[in-house]
């Protein structure tokens, strides 16, 4: 069996490095989008080269990174935005220098909410109410932990009682804690006898 071209790209795709950030494979060029509380302290991550050990690497010295040299690197992970840059040692051009940005995002705070909110059974209910900062996507859920969110809801007057619904905060990568909004469905008041 002669070797084609097409089997060689393909062995040298297979094997060409990657990034490897905290366990998980990265392409070279992606932004790695993480979600940070506030006030949270910098913290010690990994990032490494992964199938790269047939080279020797240069890092290009960036703030919070242990080592300029080799495949496996730590990074101390603040709250600012970090292109790493790692470039081969006698590659001869056949492999390209490995760019990986990680880009912190803050945990946004729960949102505020109007609560508790009153209907008489059977009233006219309208959508429940939060706000939180600006440009964020408010989530309502019917429950404290787990749940699929939606953008909108209305609470259900048909049964009296009261009812503990949710609603957090999405800045496009992080979402934030649920505060609760409760609903409170008084019954109809019955007339028991006439004077």
């Amino acid at each position: 069996y002669v070797l084609s071209k097409d089997d060689l790209d393909s062995a040298f795709a297979d094997i060409s490095p990657v990034w490897e950030y905290e366990g998980v494979l990265y392409e070279s060029g992606d932004t790695v989008k993480l979600c940070r509380a506030k006030g949270s302290p910098t913290i010690r991550q990994d990032l490494n080269i992964a199938y790269g050990s047939g080279y020797s690497w240069t890092w290009s010295a960036r703030p919070g990174l242990s080592n300029l040299t080799g495949t496996d690197n730590e990074l101390d992970l603040g709250m600012s935005t970090v292109t790493y840059v790692a470039k081969p040692n006698e590659a001869f051009g056949c492999v390209d220098s490995m760019v990986i940005t990680i880009q912190p995002f803050q945990i946004p705070d729960p949102p505020s909410v109007i609560s508790p909110v009153t209907y008489c059974r059977y009233g006219s209910a309208v959508p429940l109410s939060a706000s939180g900062i600006s440009g964020a996507t408010m989530l309502y859920y019917t429950s404290a932990a787990g749940g699929t969110p939606v953008t909108s809801l209305i609470p259900s007057t048909n049964i009296a009682g009261t009812y503990t619904f949710y609603a957090s905060q999405l800045n496009g990568v992080c979402e934030s804690g649920r505060t609760p909004i409760t609903v409170i469905v008084n019954p109809i008041p019955t007339v028991d006898s006439f004077t």
